[in-house]
C-alpha cells in the first residue's frame, strides 16, 4: 500500500514531491515486472497527489507513468522468408505472400489492388487506396514483376479485375484474406501466421540492410517516420556496424 510505504518517509504533505513519486515506481516496478499492474498502481497514487495539489496540500508536479516498451511483433525466419520468397508456383496465395513479403502493404490495400495497377515495364505497383488516402507508386523487384506478370496471364486477368479476387470474384475482407494467409502459413508449417506478419518481416529485413527511417517511412507509406525508426532501431545495422568497429574488445582481444 502505498500509505504504508509513505508513513517512514514523509511527516507532511508538502513533502511529496515527484521524487517521492519516481522512488515509488521504482519500489512497485521492483515488486512486478507486469507494466500493467505497475501503472495500475501508479494512476492511483498519481491521482491522489494531483488531488493534494489541486487543494493546495502541496506543490503541483507533472506526473509521469513509465511507458511501456513497444512489444517485438513476431517475423518470419530467414527459412522461412526464403522459402515464401523461392516459391514457383503462381497459386493465388502463394503470389499474395511473395507480394505482401515484397512490399509490406496493409491487407485493405492487398484487397483493393488491380491487375492493371502492376506496372510492368516500370518494375512498380500502383497503389490507388493508402491509409493516408493517397496514392503511391511503389517500386517493385524484377523477380516480383515477372511472377505477378505469369500470374496474371494464367488467370486471364484484365486490366480492371481485382488482382486477388476471392473466388466468386468479389473483393476480399480483411477477416477473409486473414483467414487465406493464415491458411496459407498452416499449410507451410511456419510458427506464425496472418496477414500482418508479412509486413513486419519486411520492415525487419528492410532495416538489416540499412534502409534509412525516412526511406522506409515511404516504402510503408507511413504518415510520420516513427514508427519506421521503430523498425530501424530494432534491427538496424548502425549500431552494431559501430559495435564492430570502435568497441575496444574488437580492437583489442587477441592481442
Amino acid at each position: 500500500c502505498f500509505f504504508e510505504w509513505l508513513s517512514p518517509r514523509i511527516k507532511w504533505a508538502g513533502q511529496l514531491t515527484r521524487e517521492v513519486f519516481e522512488e515509488y515506481a521504482l519500489t512497485i516496478a521492483a515488486k512486478t515486472d507486469n507494466r500493467t499492474s505497475q501503472n495500475t498502481y501508479l494512476r492511483a497514487v498519481r491521482r491522489f497527489m494531483n488531488y493534494g495539489a489541486e487543494i493546495g496540500a502541496c506543490a503541483p508536479y507533472r506526473l509521469k507513468l513509465p511507458k511501456a516498451p513497444p512489444p517485438v511483433k513476431p517475423t518470419f525466419t530467414d527459412e522461412e522468408t526464403r522459402r515464401i520468397i523461392n516459391s514457383r508456383s503462381i497459386a493465388k496465395a502463394d503470389v499474395m505472400a511473395l507480394l505482401l513479403i515484397a512490399t509490406g502493404i496493409r491487407s485493405a490495400t492487398l484487397a483493393r489492388l488491380r491487375a492493371g495497377d502492376v506496372q510492368a515495364e516500370e518494375n512498380a505497383l500502383l497503389l490507388r487506396h493508402l491509409k493516408n488516402g493517397r496514392q503511391a507508386l511503389l517500386p517493385l523487384p524484377p523477380y516480383v514483376v515477372r511472377r505477378l506478370t505469369r500470374y496474371i496471364k494464367a488467370n486471364n486477368l484484365p486490366g480492371e479485375s481485382l488482382l486477388f479476387p476471392t473466388r466468386n470474384g468479389k473483393q476480399f475482407t480483411a477477416t477473409g484474406l486473414n483467414h487465406v494467409m493464415q491458411k496459407y502459413c498452416r499449410a507451410k508449417g511456419f510458427e506464425h501466421s496472418g496477414v500482418h506478419i508479412f509486413r513486419h518481416t519486411y520492415a525487419k529485413y528492410m532495416a538489416k540492410a540499412g534502409c534509412p527511417s525516412i526511406t522506409l517511412a515511404r516504402f510503408l507509406t507511413h504518415s510520420t517516420i516513427q514508427q519506421s525508426e521503430h523498425y530501424v532501431n530494432l534491427y538496424g545495422q548502425e549500431l552494431r556496424d559501430a559495435c564492430d568497429r570502435y568497441n575496444p574488445v574488437a580492437t583489442f582481444a587477441g592481442r
